[in-house]
């Protein structure tokens, strides 16, 4: 199970829908990046529980990171209180 805000699950969900399609069409680094920022510009998500400006910025992190799917993760766990 995926430690997951239940607040962000369905962030999460688009978040993830998004990043797999840049995986897939992007082959390189450099594509992937461009269509991160073209999903930014374009991404309307109709969806009350969703801000779609945070899925792009997770998109556009997610495309610069290493790990795109663990960023992915991070950006909607729970936050944690010590």
């Amino acid at each position: 199970m995926l430690d997951i805000e239940y607040r962000k699950r369905e962030t999460f969900a688009y978040s993830c829908e998004a990043y797999s399609r840049v995986i897939e069409r992007g082959r390189n680094p450099v594509e992937r990046r461009a269509l991160a920022e073209q999903y930014a510009r374009t991404a309307r998500i109709s969806d009350e529980r969703v801000d779609a400006a945070e899925v792009a910025g997770i998109i556009r992190a997610a495309a610069e990171a290493r790990n795109g799917w663990k960023l992915i993760l991070t950006r909607c766990a729970p936050n944690r209180r010590s």
